[in-house]
């Protein structure tokens, strides 16, 4: 899958699938929205991967792992808001 179209997808996803399709609440779609904005952010800072340049491959255990580790050392964030993004 090329990076356009995981990003494509993304997008759809977000604001056909989730509101149309699943019904779900515009702040359930924000905060969807945010945490990827968040592991983009920290794909890049913490793995030098530029957001346009991040592909489904690069969802892993490990790099999901780290980011939640990243939310709580970096950003500071508790354990039950770190849960949220898990989610």
């Amino acid at each position: 899958m090329s990076n356009k179209n995981f990003q494509y997808y993304l997008s759809n996803f977000l604001t056909k699938e989730m509101a149309a399709n699943r019904n779900n609440s515009t702040n359930t779609i924000t905060s969807y929205a945010f945490t990827f904005k968040l592991y983009l952010e920290y794909m890049n800072k913490e793995k030098n991967i530029k957001p346009n340049k991040v592909s489904l491959s690069d969802i892993t255990k490990n790099n999901i792992t780290d980011f939640l580790d990243w939310l709580e050392e970096t950003r500071h964030v508790q354990v039950n808001s770190r849960n949220v993004r898990l989610a």
